[in-house]
């Protein structure tokens, strides 16, 4: 074999994605008895085939060494193009190490080789990733006006080669849309990429559309479009598998992560970490296996177990030590700190509060550096250090002065909350936290959202003031429960157990039964009365099989991951969930509203088959348990209340049209569909939707409903597929 049958092999490789084979085949090569006499051309051409390889296999040293060999060849005819394509891929490499400045060099100088060359569209594309750093370097003022001269341009020079036009609009705008979001401009990062959205269909480097669908899916993910964030999620999974592009599928799986933590599944979260953590690890990745740690952090952090939390975050801590990476220490010692004040060791969480300051103001970073500050000034008043948790906190209200974002502005006013409390300056205290519950997100629940409901309450029980101390620890109950809390939803139990027992058992019940029930139950009302509602089964398929292959432990969790979000998904739509039967789901939406009830229980039905059709490919790729339902909807008069003797009753529906919502469910499973996840739904909850859903009649005339005569109902198919794909 000669140099020449080795390249062209290798060309070949690289085309097949076969990046092992590149690799070796490069080295074979250069140990060839011809090498020597090669022409620096196609040294230059294999150099950049490996370096690109190797890139692809996530091995960012072996790979920077290689695209360096290409830039010493840069004199060479033909040289300078490869050369500029190396340098642009030299700063990915660079941003992705956190070496920011060298990053920010490799995309300068690839930007002027292009300009030398007068190559439009590797100008243009060059400019790109320049935009990125400086993005990623806090210096969005920079970035924003050249993204939006790389699209001007590309529009007005690029008409004639629209692939090439594609390619640099697609990208630039995905990095303008994360620009917008780092900004928390969620209106204007999606509008980025809706501008592109038939574009992106047509550009053809796999890379480059990856991205654009990963940032689509953060942004549906903020808006809490969990199931279509996780759809488009798995198309970049599709595109980086594709050409076996290592690192973005480690950045697929982290989103992933996020996106199941967020919906309140942490089993599958905990799945797509583990892909994180084997990924990072196997290709040595150190920066990604410290942010993995951190995630796992979180996941214990939000079940309340500070000491795995912390142990999780200094081995993030220790990670980042080595790569002296101070954007990943100031954030680890933060974290960290916050993990000891919730422990009560003041101490601790000051030393790390005050190292992870160090690191932010050491990088530039005030917007960082200023939250720590808030930080150590809630540490120092949880330590009775008033006046100095007094100096700490005015020094961030000064450095924040009157903008930054709502999730800041709310963190700093908790703690001059927290402050006022401590002074005992109630009134003030309670218009700080006030002012601090109302610029969260009501409707995306969070940690910080519960408990800043539970330090009003606390300060509401001290001016004793009952109905609003109630309000707040309740919606304090409340809160921590979607989010699966356990620390804080009891803490905000029993400070409720000390103004209200009634009150506090009745939130302690409410998780044990359906919406109504425990007021009824309270109030002496729940003597069975007709009204009219939706009723909804949702029953996983296939768990006799599963039955027969796990252990009851293993069964247990399959089934938990399964009823976790059809649960969250069902209270998202206003639905109530009447009772679990075995890993079946049965829930009513709408008493006394039937109209809203039947779009609400449709709606919600058609959520669950996205999300449950999008998490198979996830759960089929990492080789744990698919997890499919049949959903059965049906709207009409039922008696509600509590049925059965003294001993053991149960608050629940009951009648005609609840056995009728069972046996449509059983229906679906018996029909020919292309979705696992299927729904059908009866004639009266069609004539009550208020908004059109692609539905197919099914002949009952076939099908055997037990108790139910068929010629006087009638049942449809929800067309699941065109639903969603018309919600793009």
């Amino acid at each position: 074999m000669t140099f020449a049958d080795a390249l062209q092999m290798a060309q070949v490789a690289a085309d097949e994605a076969r990046h092992e084979a590149v690799v070796d085949l490069s080295a074979a090569a250069f140990s060839l008895a011809d090498a020597a006499t090669v022409a620096a051309g196609d040294r230059g051409e294999l150099y950049f085939l490996r370096a690109d390889s190797l890139r692809h296999l996530g091995r960012w040293a072996a790979a920077a060494a290689e695209f360096r060999k290409v830039c010493d060849l840069q004199h060479t005819p033909d040289g300078q193009p490869r050369a500029c394509r190396a340098y642009r891929l030299l700063s990915e490499i660079a941003r992705r190490s956190r070496h920011y400045d060298e990053a920010l060099q490799f995309a300068e100088v690839a930007v002027a080789m292009a300009a030398s060359l007068d190559d439009q569209v590797g100008l243009l594309f060059s400019r790109v990733p320049l935009a990125r750093v400086l993005s990623d370097r806090g210096r969005s003022d920079e970035a924003e006006p050249l993204l939006h001269e790389v699209l001007a341009a590309a529009t007005a020079t690029l008409a004639e080669q629209p692939a090439e036009q594609a390619l640099v609009l697609v990208a630039a705008r995905t990095v303008l849309s994360l620009l917008h979001f780092r900004r928390h401009q969620p209106a204007e990062a999606l509008s980025c990429l809706q501008a592109v959205r038939d574009l992106a269909e047509t550009v053809p480097h796999a890379v480059t559309r990856a991205a654009y669908h990963r940032q689509l899916a953060i942004l549906h993910e903020v808006q809490q479009g969990y199931s279509a964030a996780i759809r488009h999620l798995n198309i970049a999974l599709d595109l980086y598998d594709r050409v076996r592009f290592e690192p973005g599928r480690y950045d697929v799986y982290w989103s992933l992560s996020q996106s199941y933590t967020d919906m309140g599944d942490l089993r599958t979260a905990r799945i797509c970490l583990e892909q994180c953590a084997a990924t990072a690890q196997r290709l040595d990745l150190k920066p990604e296996l410290g942010k993995s740690k951190s995630s796992f952090a979180e996941l214990e952090l939000r079940e309340g177990d500070y000491q795995s939390a912390v142990q999780l975050f200094r081995e993030d801590l220790a990670i980042s030590a080595t790569l002296q990476d101070e954007q990943a220490l100031g954030h680890c010692n933060r974290k960290i700190a916050d993990c000891y004040r919730l422990m009560g060791d003041l101490a601790r969480a000051e030393e790390h509060a005050r190292a992870s300051m160090a690191h932010f103001l050491n990088m530039g970073r005030e917007g960082e550096a200023n939250q720590v500050r808030v930080l150590l000034g809630r540490i120092l008043v949880d330590a009775g250090r008033v006046d100095e948790a007094a100096e700490m906190i005015q020094a961030a209200r000064q450095a924040a002065g009157d903008g930054g974002r709502d999730h800041d502005r709310a963190a700093l006013l908790r703690a001059w909350g927290q402050l006022a409390r401590a002074r005992g300056e109630l009134p003030e205290a309670v218009q700080a936290l006030e002012a601090s519950v109302a610029l969260l997100d009501q409707a995306h629940p969070s940690r910080e959202l519960a408990s800043t409901h539970f330090e009003i309450g606390l300060v509401y029980r001290e001016l004793e003031q009952i109905d609003e101390t109630k309000q707040h620890l309740t919606l304090a109950v409340d809160t921590a429960g979607i989010l699966g809390s356990r620390d804080l939803w009891q803490q905000a139990v029993d400070a409720l157990w000390q103004v209200d027992v009634t009150e506090a058992q009745r939130l302690m019940l409410k998780p044990y039964l359906p919406g109504r029930a425990v007021d009824e139950l309270r109030q002496g009302e729940a003597e069975g009365r007709l009204e009219t509602a939706t009723v909804m089964f949702v029953d996983m398929r296939g768990a006799t099989a599963l039955s027969g292959t796990l252990t009851p432990l293993d069964l247990s969790e399959v089934v938990s991951a399964f009823l976790g979000p059809v649960v969250r998904i069902i209270m998202r739509w206003s639905g109530s969930v009447d009772k679990f039967i075995g890993d079946c789901v049965m829930a009513v939406f709408g008493l006394q509203d039937s109209v809203d009830g039947a779009d609400s229980a449709t709606r919600a039905g058609l959520e669950i088959i996205e999300y449950m059709e999008a998490t198979k490919q996830i759960r089929q790729r990492t080789g744990a348990s698919v997890l499919e339902a049949t959903i059965g909807v049906n709207t009409g008069e039922v008696v509600a209340g509590c049925f059965g003797p003294l001993l053991r009753r149960d608050y629940t529906v009951l009648g005609y049209h609840v056995n009728l919502a069972q046996r449509l469910q059983s229906l679906a499973g018996s029909l020919d569909y292309q979705y696992g996840t299927r729904m059908v739904i009866s004639e009266t909850t069609r004539q009550n939707l208020l908004s059109t859903v692609p539905l197919s009649a099914i002949d009952l005339r076939s099908s055997s409903l037990k108790g139910i005569d068929t010629e006087l109902v009638g049942a449809w198919l929800v067309r699941a597929d065109e639903a969603i794909a018309a919600a793009g």
